[in-house]
Formats: C-alpha cells, structure tokens, sequence
C-alpha cells in the first residue's frame, strides 16, 4: 500500500516533485505552489508532473505576493 502525499513547493525543490513522482511507496494526490508569481510556478510542476507520466495530477495555485 502506498501512502498519499500532498506535495508543496517553491519551485527551488523541483528534483523532489520528480522523485517523488517516480516512488513506488508514494501516492502523489496534489501539488500546491507557494506564494508569488503562481501561474508560472503552477506550468513548471505541470510540466515536471507530464514528464513524470502522472498527467491530470491537480496543481493548486498558491497566492500573489505583493513586492515580489
């Protein structure tokens, strides 16, 4: 049995959203992105998530930062 995760990410830490994609033990259920610029971090894990063969994987978008 795998356990299911709830990734969140700041985008820095792209090599984990792969690896955990490609772990057997691992359930991804949901990437979220933290804050600022979200569109843009959102197509970055989508297109990791594409890669990683686990297309229609949910992406939440985190919020727009003021001063960023």
């Amino acid at each position: 049995m795998s356990i299911p995760v709830i990734f969140d990410t700041d985008i820095d830490d792209t090599w984990a959203l792969g690896f955990l994609l490609r772990c057997p033990e691992l359930d991804v259920k949901l990437v979220t992105t933290d804050r600022g610029r979200p569109e843009y971090r959102a197509k970055l894990c989508c297109q990791i998530i594409e890669a990683g063969g686990r297309q229609g994987l949910p992406v939440g978008l985190g919020t727009e930062s003021q001063g960023q």
